[in-house]
């Protein structure tokens, strides 16, 4: 919605009258009649068992008033939906639906509806063509609230006319309007489900934000500079959920300058290093190398980039984005019927969040917890290997009847669809191999691949793939047929040994014909696309953030206070003699343990003789040879000798 209102009423020629009408209605949820509820209802061939229920659901109900120890008699409640109740916004919308098909038939008339915030506004055409559309507008409201038992409140209704040029300045004047009789006041600022605009800058929006960030910032620093304070994964968390939540409601839809973006960046800034518990004069690129954060102006991006992915997913938000003159991203429909699914095949849910990169640590836990019993199923491990213009698979099957393993390959084809056609295709073979077998109650396939589950469990392969599939799964019957994920090269030993043998066969053996017809290379995957879209622009702009790290984390095993060292060190934020002599509290930035002319924190830390006799400094175990190899090992052991090494030599 406020890209609508960004691309409608903000962005337009200043050369045009820009009015945006806000209406408030009197106690809306209060007032709504039970007989319009249930008029609309009818209107929607909802079903009589649904009218029914809702039409029981609002009938009976009464309410007595108490004053003191006088209780009143019962009176019966005719209007109104239930507070407190799942059904009741959902209700009044459906009694607020015909307003929004009526007002979409006045010409240049843009409208917002939410709940019982309804807001009106008009860019186009003479003074005189924008007060009538908006009087129009604003007549119908009136007569429809008046059908459904509810009245506006012109006094509370608000008419903001933008004041951003000479002509909109001089024209304004000119603009009167009326709900109801009474005239609805001018005002130079006013909130649109609470956006904040101002009739002639962005000041109001700018100081909202600018105000969150410095009041999350001092929470922040109130908590993070304690002994025992938060975590700084923690105290990013609470930075994301109480400021930049906040902040990117509104900001992205905003159309500051120039200085009043640095401004954001400044205050946003201030609130990432109070995360961190940093100084305000820590250097912004070596802040930015830690890979926590994102720029602003990336957030902007990331944020415009998240919301036209997600409308583009669904008929109403490509309707939206046509409303704001925004063309939608393309998302390919399959239009294959789909097969009927095998009764006995079973998938396992699918974990979130597995990104080989920006989520080792899960997938290494999951490896680590991966123990399937094979003296009591039937399991394979299968996987395939692609090296355009060639791809092969291989799977190896444990049964409870083989001493040991039994490896299968196929391939390699020549000119395969994609990897994702080869990844299900070592998963039919792998069921077929089941049947010669000795039936056992369950089989359990174990694939790496996250993307060829999903197709196969939102039935969107390509329709000669899903019948191999289903046939496979049928003659299984009656066992169940489990297919679960598994994180590849992650050290399981089924895992591995399918995927060696699907690489060893690609260049041993000559081609063979790809055995699906090639019209399915072309196939379309609608669900896929759909689920897989916005989670490929978050995963692209995290990777982005993570490009810019040269300082990893602090090691988990590490204390808050040690952690905190450790960033200090890493952003080169500690007390030394050189930024003594920086901030005029020395006469000299020479070392006082040699006679070096300059001391900063590497050579207090590193290069300093006395320093590389310390107990703290890193053995030739470790194979660290340069300051840099030290700041940026990841192991538990060097960041904590780091950490006890400036302990030591600085006097922490």
């Amino acid at each position: 919605m406020f890209l609508v209102l960004q691309h409608t009423f903000l962005s337009p020629s200043r050369s045009q009258i820009h009015a945006l009408v806000t209406v408030d209605v009197r106690k809306a949820f209060d007032g709504v009649c039970h007989d319009h509820i249930l008029a609309q209802l009818s209107s929607l061939s909802c079903g009589s068992h649904m009218y029914s229920y809702i039409r029981s659901f609002l009938s009976n109900r009464v309410a007595r008033f108490r004053v003191d120890t006088h209780l009143s008699n019962p009176h019966s409640l005719t209007r109104g939906t239930p507070q407190g109740a799942v059904l009741s916004p959902t209700l009044f919308n459906m009694a607020m639906a015909p307003l929004a098909s009526q007002l979409s038939q006045i010409p240049d008339l843009h409208h917002i509806f939410y709940a019982d915030d309804i807001t009106l506004w008009c860019t186009s055409g003479s003074p005189g063509h924008v007060q009538d559309t908006l009087q129009r507008g604003l007549d119908l409201i009136a007569s429809f609230l008046t059908t459904a038992g509810l009245s506006p409140a012109p006094e509370k209704s608000e008419l903001l006319l933008l004041s951003r040029s000479a002509y909109q300045r001089t024209h304004n004047a000119l603009i009167s309007l009326h709900l109801s009789g009474s005239p609805i006041p001018t005002v130079q600022q006013c909130k649109v489900l609470g956006f904040p605009l101002h009739a002639t800058k962005n000041a109001q929006a700018l100081h909202h934000a600018v105000r969150t960030c410095h009041s999350v910032t001092h929470l922040l620093r109130r908590v993070v500079t304690r002994q025992s304070g938060l975590h700084e994964a923690h105290a990013c968390r609470v930075a994301h959920a109480l400021a930049l939540n906040k902040f990117l409601y509104f900001v992205p839809y905003v159309q500051f300058t120039q200085t009043q973006l640095n401004t954001l960046e400044t205050a946003l800034l201030g609130l990432y290093k109070a995360a961190l518990n940093l100084p305000i004069t820590t250097s912004t690129t070596k802040l930015f190398a830690t890979g926590l954060f994102h720029p602003l102006r990336s957030l902007i991006s990331l944020h415009h980039d998240s919301q036209i992915a997600r409308l583009s997913l669904t008929r109403q938000g490509q309707w939206l984005l046509a409303q704001a003159g925004i063309p939608h991203i393309p998302v390919p429909t399959s239009s294959t019927p789909a097969c009927t699914p095998a009764p006995n095949l079973r998938i396992l849910p699918l974990p979130s969040n597995m990104s080989p990169v920006l989520h080792a640590g899960r997938r290494h836990a999951a490896a680590q917890h991966h123990s399937p019993s094979f003296s009591t199923q039937a399991v394979a491990y299968t996987d395939a290997s692609f090296v355009a213009p060639r791809g092969s698979c291989g799977y190896a099957i444990y049964h409870p009847q083989l001493s040991a393993p039994e490896t299968h390959t196929s391939g390699p084809y020549l000119h395969p669809p994609n990897v994702l056609s080869l990844e299900v295709l070592s998963i039919v073979h792998a069921l077929e191999s089941f049947s010669s077998l000795p039936s056992v109650p369950e089989y359990t396939l174990f694939s790496d691949s996250y993307a060829a589950i999903r197709h196969i469990q939102n039935r969107t392969l390509p329709h000669s793939l899903e019948q191999e599939v289903e046939r496979a799964v049928s003659a299984l019957q009656p066992s169940t047929v489990f297919l679960r994920w598994v994180p590849g090269h992650s050290g399981i030993d089924g895992n591995e040994l399918a995927h060696r043998l699907a690489r060893d066969i690609l260049h041993r053996a000559p081609f063979i014909p790809w055995p699906t017809p090639s019209e399915d290379s072309g196939s379309s995957v609608k669900h896929d696309g759909t689920i897989s879209l916005r989670h490929t622009i978050k995963e692209v702009y995290i990777q982005l953030r993570l490009d810019k790290r040269l300082y990893p984390p602090p090691h988990p095993s590490l204390t808050v206070l040690e952690a905190r060292i450790l960033r200090h060190i890493q952003l080169n934020c500690l007390i030394t003699p050189s930024r003594l002599f920086l901030y005029k509290y020395r006469s000299d930035p020479c070392c006082p343990n040699c006679p070096s002319a300059y001391a900063d924190l590497s050579h207090c830390l590193f290069y300093c003789p006395t320093a590389q006799q310390s107990s703290s400094y890193p053995p030739p175990s470790l194979s660290i040879t340069t300051w840099l190899d030290w700041i940026g090992a990841e192991g538990e052991e060097e960041q904590r000798l780091l950490v006890a090494q400036a302990v030591e030599m600085l006097g922490l």
